[in-house]
């Protein structure tokens, strides 16, 4: 009983994932299989039979000595108007399923020695045989993901992540039929679902020495790969969206990308497919996302240029309707692409790279949440401060020309009334000067003679705000400082 129950276990999480993977349309790489967990699967040797109706006469012959490599038949008693065959590997995991058919024989080249299991529905009918057998002969998958590698011509690590990600897309393409869930399915056939890609690049990766792990949710797969010191997430399937054709099932290229290479999980999680339901790696660097490291985020352009122009109209805190500036074409796929990843990384990159602004260093504060308002990103900019000394500046009389060629980098004024004329004119390594809204006069050539980019540091409502907008030089309004 115990063991009938775990089979029954087993019908229903196919029955809900075939159910499911066929209901989108187009085809949606975010469907996969059912996980089925090895102690589900505690088969003898014997031919197991269950269902209602039971009849002697539903059972299936196994060819005897399967090795890789060669095509192997399995045949299913005949009699019924259809049939369904299931391949399982020992992992628990099918690799393999076939739609209702008319034939009762059902062939299938495996490419590893080992376990296998095999599961036969008749006429529709909730009545099944399952079967347990073993294929021996040498690993040819391996041998392939090993040749496979060792044509990478590359040595760093994500480097050969790259490589290997971009070739598993051009050399695979995504299985409409829902048929091909082992890594054989990418590898061998060309075709294959998320499982599929995300086993293959499991293997490819191991062979090549870079450590990851698959990441699952309930209805997708894709992985977690250690480069450089940190976790990234990568997501071939996504990368690799395209369909076979629907005439002869062949390959077909096109639209393949690196937008889901990379990808730290505050941002991967966001996708809806991408919430995984197994353990994870922590994973929030960008350094080796593929936008990032090869300068091709080609959004981003547009999102710094809105930025340079907000700062040069001395504008601090702001927001940018991405909406308007940044119309995203069409594709079943937008509203999973577009914003979350592209905007997502623009903000992780802003935080982490800043802004330069004249040739000044600003440190940006960047919110933006595609969840709530996917297309608004809202800003807050400050410029970088000079460290170290400071020629601090108390007097509430400060004579014209009184600093005039001196050498300091950062003045800090905490008193006065007024600047007088050429006070600090030709002080040419003056980066910096802090101006107190007590000083409510500032003459025009208060600063003659110093750097075009001079930083005015100042509070809100100061005269300083409106000199710095009149004479072309940088401004930071900072609240709070004393």
């Amino acid at each position: 009983m115990k063991r009938i129950l775990k089979i029954w276990i087993v019908l229903t999480l196919i029955t809900c994932c075939i159910g499911v993977a066929y209901a989108d349309d187009p085809i949606d790489p975010y469907f996969s299989e059912a996980q089925i967990t090895p102690d589900m699967l505690e088969f003898t040797e014997e031919t197991i039979s269950i269902g209602p109706g039971l009849a002697t006469t539903r059972s299936v012959s196994i060819p005897s000595g399967i090795t890789t490599g060669s095509p192997a038949t399995f045949t299913a008693s005949a009699g019924y108007s259809s049939y369904m065959f299931w391949i399982y590997s020992g992992e628990g995991t099918y690799i393999k399923n076939n739609e209702f058919q008319s034939e009762n024989t059902f062939t299938y080249t495996f490419q590893e020695p080992g376990t296998y299991y095999l599961m036969v529905c008749f006429e529709s009918e909730d009545v099944y045989t399952f079967n347990q057998f073993t294929v021996g002969g040498a690993n040819l998958l391996n041998g392939l993901v090993t040749s496979i590698v060792s044509h990478c011509p590359v040595s760093g690590e994500y480097e050969k992540a790259l490589w290997l990600h971009d070739y598993l897309i051009m050399h695979a393409y995504y299985d409409s039929d829902y048929k091909r869930y082992g890594p054989d399915g990418v590898l061998v056939d060309g075709l294959g679902v998320c499982d599929s890609y995300s086993k293959a690049y499991e293997m490819l990766l191991s062979a090549a020495g870079i450590q990851s792990v698959r990441v699952l949710s309930s209805t997708h797969a894709w992985n977690s790969v250690f480069l450089e010191g940190a976790w990234y997430n990568i997501d071939c399937t996504w990368d690799d969206p395209t369909n076979s054709t629907e005439a002869d099932k062949v390959p077909v290229s096109g639209n393949e990308r690196h937008l889901f290479f990379g990808i730290p999980n505050s941002l991967m999680f966001q996708v809806r497919s991408h919430q995984p339901t197994s353990s994870y790696p922590y994973a929030e660097s960008i350094d080796c996302n593929y936008g990032v490291r090869e300068n091709a985020m080609t959004w981003h352009d547009q999102v710094a240029q809105d930025i340079a122009a907000q700062i040069a109209d001395y504008q601090q805190v702001f927001a940018i309707n991405l909406s308007t500036y940044y119309p995203i074409g069409g594709g079943w796929w937008t509203s999973v692409q577009y914003p979350v990843l592209n905007y997502g990384l623009s903000r992780m990159y802003l935080e982490k790279a800043g802004f330069t602004n004249r040739g000044r260093q600003m440190t940006l504060s960047v919110s933006y949440d595609a969840t709530t308002d996917p297309w608004h990103m809202g800003i807050e900019a400050h410029y970088v401060r000079v460290q170290g000394e400071q020629l601090l500046i108390h007097a509430e009389v400060i004579e014209r020309e009184a600093f005039q060629g001196t050498g300091a980098k950062a003045v800090r004024l905490s008193a006065g009334s007024n600047l007088e004329e050429l006070t600090f004119a030709n002080m040419k390594q003056l980066e910096e000067v802090y101006i107190p809204d007590s000083i409510t006069h500032i003459a025009d050539s208060a600063f003659n003679g110093c750097a075009d980019n001079l930083l005015i540091v100042t509070s809100s409502g100061s005269a300083a705000v409106d000199f710095a907008k009149g004479h072309g030089y940088c401004l930071d309004v900072v609240e709070g400082e004393n």
